[in-house]
């Protein structure tokens, strides 16, 4: 090699191009380093020399991985590399057409394993003493280059994607891109000189990369994460969960306003959800792991601080204020459905998750959404209406209602508004509904007067103190009742609901006799009130809905009458018993029979009378059928009352006369897979 000043860089601004080459190819650092700073800063330097550059840089990768000495040859990687970003840059300042940009490109796609295995090689590599690793084992001169590279190629040759997701290395890179951190805090790519205003930058630029490869082919990421080939499970949920975490620290908020598109914190939580919600739905092991480290809650948390802090900006006096927020609200409402419904997807400790969601924020954010509903805005109302549903349908559970009616304090200043809100009246409907119906029973014993006997005589009802101890799933108000049911139809299910019992236990996704008896109580108040307060006492319908808290209410059958719509739309009894038998465990089977066969001999001559002798009916018989479904994350808990007339038998709570217009004879609970109708039946 002929003589160049190496050891001084002043001296190598001197030496023609063509010597620089020479020395690059033969291995020498400074040539490197030179020619790097001259694809960067001459533009020129790469049109006049441009087949010779690449076939230095794709020479020096391929040394690099068969190097004996690997901590010089990461230094060259690393040159070698960043000259690939100056090359793709230049690539970008070019016309589509240029033959130079055609070439590179071909190039740069027939030779994407090459920089793929130099981008993980840097990552592993061990280094020479003077090169400080960061903490958990990743280096921040590897995370800024790469991230350089594959960001600037993905955005200068889109078409390349599919390309780098073929190769299972590109996996592991983006792993370790997504993984890394410093000081416990996730690496953020980043010159040495930032713009005064750091919102300016795009998304983080390792999310994105992660992201883009992940949606491409989300089965070999999930393939990739699952082999632990960079890392394990339980390393790569903690960092997700990290980086959501900090992204609020990222850049002064407060300039958020300037902005017209997403800003960075916005853009980057968008991609950590769309990136959880997709692993979570793949792979069930990661699904249990996201939700063992409380993903959601402290998603929920960071995407209701985000919309508070969006809705309390000082904004420019600029035109279009109204659309700066609710631009940045109502995606930050639409990332929270998909949060929000990620505890329903399993049983297991559903009510728990859904609590903590709700102190996380989730009402909180859509009291933040509810001021910019719009009726021609359809994506917020349907990322309102989906966060709002879910959560109402868990307000039935005692654990929940007195958070849900705290957390919905904002709902009442909807009534009053001089614009009405196209959600208005769900919201108005369903507090009232909560407040006068289900409260009282959070202040007395909602287990009261529910007795598992279906024989149970009228006027010797007390609180219900015996629960077997067989299954702990059924209970009584005395011991003459328990044996009473024991012979008649305990004896032949105790087992199997014991069995259930237990592994519902274990998956700590129980459905207690306690909460049972609160939804009993609740739903014969609500059938107390809507049979005289809106349907009347000689009513025959036989649908009741009441802000989605009551799916139906099942009295009698009619006949068929010509003119009687009532009475075409009425269901027999025998259309109910099909409809629901074929829902019931097998085990339950002989307690369901009873319960229609006690309300067939109770009602009997009403059943058979014909539309013509309604008027003549005082009385619409002496029981009432009434079925529920309560959602409880996977599945939904199916609950049927047999109702009868009180008889001088006291209620939890009536505020008119203090007793209850029916008593509850029986109840019957059980479990199926979950029925998405319910979801229709809220309106």
């Amino acid at each position: 090699m002929e003589f160049l000043p190496f050891d001084n860089p002043k001296l190598m601004k001197l030496v023609p191009t063509e010597k620089v080459l020479r020395g690059a190819r033969e291995g020498s650092l400074s040539c490197l380093m030179e020619l790097n700073d001259r694809l960067v800063l001459k533009d020129a330097v790469y049109r006049e020399h441009h087949a010779g550059i690449l076939d230095i840089t794709f020479q020096n990768l391929d040394k690099a991985s068969r190097a004996e000495r690997p901590g010089f040859y990461h230094r060259v990687t690393f040159i070698t590399l960043s000259s690939l970003v100056a090359i793709t840059r230049w690539c970008k300042q070019e016309p589509v057409s240029s033959p130079i940009r055609v070439t590179t490109a071909l190039k740069l796609f027939d030779s994407c394993k090459g920089y793929i295995y130099s981008s993980l090689w840097m990552f592993t590599c061990p280094l020479d003493p003077g090169i400080v690793p960061e903490q958990e084992g990743v280096h921040i001169g590897a995370h800024t280059v790469v991230c350089a590279l594959f960001s600037m190629l993905l955005e200068v040759f889109p078409r390349i994607l599919p390309e780098l997701v073929k190769d299972p290395n590109m996996q592991a890179v983006v792993l370790l891109l997504w993984i890394g951190s410093k000081n416990g805090k996730p690496l953020m790519y980043s010159g040495s000189r930032r713009h005064p205003d750091p919102n300016v930058d795009q998304t983080e630029i390792a999310m994105d990369i992660f992201h883009q490869v992940a949606m491409e082919d989300m089965a070999s990421m999930v393939e990739a994460i699952m082999e632990e080939r960079v890392c394990p499970l339980a390393t790569f949920v903690q960092a997700t969960v990290r980086r959501m975490k900090f992204l609020t620290r990222l850049g002064s908020i407060k300039r958020l306003a300037y902005l017209r598109h997403p800003t960075i914190e916005i853009s980057n939580a968008r991609i950590t959800v769309v990136v959880t919600d997709r692993l979570m739905s793949a792979n069930a092991i990661l699904y249990s792991l996201f939700m063992a480290h409380e993903a959601p809650r402290t998603y929920i948390r960071i995407l209701s601080t985000l919309a508070d802090t969006a809705l309390h900006l000082k904004l420019p006096s600029f035109n279009n204020t109204f659309e700066f927020q609710l631009g940045r609200i109502i995606e930050l409402t639409q990332l929270a459905s998909y949060v929000v419904d990620w505890p329903t997807r399993t049983s297991s400790s559903v009510l728990n998750n859904i609590k903590s969601i709700m102190k996380g924020g989730a009402i909180k954010l859509l009291g933040h959404c509810y001021p910019f509903l719009r009726p021609d805005n359809a994506q917020g109302l349907d990322a309102c209406d989906k966060i709002f549903k879910t959560l109402r349908a868990y307000a039935l559970y005692p654990q929940i209602l007195p958070l849900f009616l705290r957390e919905m304090e904002w709902g009442e200043i909807a009534e009053g508004d001089d614009e009405p809100n196209p959600r208005q009246a769900l919201v108005v409907d369903t507090c009232n509904t909560l407040e006068a119906m289900l409260g009282p029973f959070l202040l007395s014993d909602a287990r009261q007067w529910l007795c598992d006997n279906l024989q149970h005589k009228a006027g010797s009802a007390y609180p219900p103190s015996r629960v077997c101890s067989g299954c702990q799933s059924v209970a009584y108000c005395s011991r003459d009742c328990q044996e009473m049911d024991w012979n008649a139809l305990h004896r032949a299910e105790c087992p199997h609901l014991a069995r259930v019992h237990l592994e519902r236990e274990a998956s700590r996704a129980g459905y207690s006799f306690a909460t049972r008896s609160f939804h009993a109580n609740a739903l014969r108040f609500q059938f107390d009130f809507y049979e005289t307060e809106m349907m009347g006492p000689n009513s025959t319908t036989t649908e009741v809905a009441t802000s989605g808290l009551l799916t139906r209410v099942h009295l009698f059958a009619l006949a068929k009458g010509d003119n009687d719509t009532a009475a075409q739309s009425t269901p027999s009894i025998s259309d109910y018993h099909d409809e629901t038998s074929y829902l019931i465990p097998g085990y339950l089977k002989s307690r369901f029979e009873a319960f229609v066969s006690t309300f067939k001999q109770m009602n009997e001559g009403i059943l058979d009378r014909d539309s013509t002798a309604l008027e003549e009916l005082s009385d619409l018989g002496s029981a009432r059928l009434t079925e529920t479904r309560i959602c409880l994350g996977d599945v939904d808990v199916n609950l049927i009352l047999l109702l009868r007339k009180s008889r001088d038998i006291k209620c939890v709570y009536d505020p008119v006369e203090g007793r209850s217009k029916v008593d509850i004879m029986g109840s019957l609970a059980y479990l199926c897979q979950k029925r998405e109708l319910w979801v229709t039946s809220l309106e």
